[in-house]
C-alpha cells in the first residue's frame, strides 16, 4: 500500500506482520522465497497483468500456491443485481 495511514492502522491490528509500503512492481521481496502468495481483488486495478502474474509466479518456490481471486466482469455485469454508487 501507498498510504501509511492504512499501514499504521493495519501495523496496530497485526504487530507481528511486516508491512511493506511501496509498489509491489518496484519492491525487492527477492525470488522463490514463499510457499504460499495471496492476492485477492487485486488483478483488475493492475496495468499490466502479464507482468503482474510473472512477478507473482517468481515469489514462489517450486511447488507453491498461489491463492487469486478477482472479478469476473461479464459475470458480474450479467448477474449483479446491486446498482453502481
Amino acid at each position: 500500500d501507498f498510504c501509511a495511514e492504512v499501514l499504521e492502522r493495519a501495523q496496530a491490528r497485526l504487530p507481528q506482520v511486516n508491512f511493506v509500503a511501496g509498489d509491489f512492481m518496484e519492491l525487492d521481496f527477492g525470488e522463490a522465497q514463499y510457499d504460499v502468495v495471496i492476492c485477492l481483488e487485486v488483478l483488475a486495478h493492475v496495468a499490466d497483468q502479464p507482468a503482474f502474474m510473472a512477478r507473482l509466479a517468481r515469489l514462489l518456490r517450486p511447488g507453491g500456491v498461489l491463492m487469486l481471486a478477482t472479478q469476473n466482469a461479464p459475470l458480474l455485469q450479467r448477474w449483479n443485481k446491486v446498482p453502481p454508487p
